[in-house]
């Protein structure tokens, strides 16, 4: 598993994830994650490309970009430690905005699984995965088995996918910044997500 610390620096809020197990905890500030790392980057893969899938505002089209990733290594552990925005989730190639709208989409709206692939997945579809989409039960499954956004309340066992999928969105649409006229369901778990831990 992984930790997961937020913390700001000039050019925005960045995560640092920390493997559990591995001695190392954190205050949440970015002094200490000085005092900890210092300039002890990985000499091989400082920096490092992540590549990111998904809209970049609900209702745009999906894309694929990269963006560059700090990997520092624990001195006093020695475990490889990376930095880099709010919106990653690790393992996952899809932004954490990304999997919430898909599934407030799925959950909440009640759209089919191909239907919600389209709309965020930036792969065209072919052949026999047309009609449904694996990776969105993997992240059903990965919320059920809480390591994919623990703040979501674990659901009995014999909610569907799609039961599981909306209170998932819903959980993470409450995170959303308040505003004067709050935008519909799916919009908020679209950035909530990335609040989400």
């Amino acid at each position: 598993g992984i930790t997961i610390y937020l913390f700001p620096s000039k050019s925005g809020t960045h995560a640092l994830l920390v493997p559990k197990g591995s001695g190392l905890a954190l205050a949440g500030s970015a002094d200490l994650v000085g005092k900890i790392f210092g300039d002890a980057k990985v000499p091989a893969a400082a920096r490092r490309e992540r590549q990111l899938r998904g809209p970049e505002a609900p209702n745009e089209s999906p894309a694929v970009c990269g963006i560059l990733v700090r990997r520092y290594r624990c001195k006093v552990c020695k475990a490889p430690c990376t930095v880099g925005p709010r919106e990653l989730l690790t393992q996952r190639l899809y932004t954490a905005s990304a999997v919430g709208w898909a599934l407030a989409l799925f959950g909440v709206m009640g759209l089919a699984a191909a239907v919600v692939r389209k709309r965020v997945s930036p792969w065209a579809i072919w052949g026999a995965s047309a009609r449904r989409w694996p990776t969105l039960l993997r992240w059903v499954k990965a919320i059920r088995t809480r390591r994919l956004w623990r703040c979501v309340r674990p659901a009995p066992s014999w909610w569907t996918a799609r039961q599981l999928a909306e209170r998932a969105a819903t959980t993470i649409a409450a995170l959303t910044l308040p505003s004067l006229e709050p935008p519909p369901i799916e919009v908020q778990a679209f950035h909530g997500a990335a609040r989400a831990n």
